[in-house]
């Protein structure tokens, strides 16, 4: 039994990068052309949660944690490619940029971090099994 959950674990490390890839550069073009708002990374959580918690099966910290990385993985991929595009990837400037946005001292700053915040908990939340 202690193998399968194992394997289990090793699967949603698997399936979380991979869907956190496919996630962040969807939601990143979407957000780029058909509708800018933060909102989309919340369901982009959600759906990498219900992958972590349909392949891992698991109620352990763990599998949350599998699913909060790969969600700030797809988020990071999100606002990069949402601003600057697939070449912003390569771009360390576009990155530096991504990531100082969030310290200016205004309301969009507090709203950019409260949805962003959103969907890491939500990510937490509905990843395990309980």
């Amino acid at each position: 039994q202690t193998a399968s959950v194992k394997h289990r674990f090793t699967m949603s490390i698997i399936a979380g990068v991979i869907s956190a890839v496919l996630l962040g550069v969807v939601s990143g073009y979407f957000r780029q052309y058909v509708f800018n708002h933060a909102i989309v990374l919340t369901g982009v959580g959600l759906l990498i949660a219900m992958l972590i918690n349909r392949v891992g099966r698991g109620i352990q910290l763990k599998f949350a944690i599998v699913a909060v990385l790969s969600t700030l993985l797809a988020i990071i991929l999100s606002d990069i490619i949402s601003e600057f595009g697939i070449l912003g990837l390569i771009n360390m400037e576009s990155i530096r940029l991504t990531f100082s946005s969030m310290l200016k001292e205004s309301i969009s700053s507090v709203l950019w971090f409260l949805y962003r915040a959103l969907a890491l908990y939500l990510s937490y939340i509905y990843s395990r099994v309980v």
